[in-house]
């Protein structure tokens, strides 16, 4: 069972570091239209 956990866990973390990421462009994308200047 511990081996089928292991394999989720990573899984979840890989996209949870992929949200933080893609959350982190998207924040600054979004910031820089707001200001309308770079």
């Amino acid at each position: 069972m511990d081996y089928d956990i292991v394999p989720s866990d990573m899984l979840t973390f890989s996209q949870k570091v992929r949200i933080v990421e893609y959350t982190k462009l998207y924040h600054l994308f979004f910031c820089v239209s707001e200001k309308g200047s770079f």
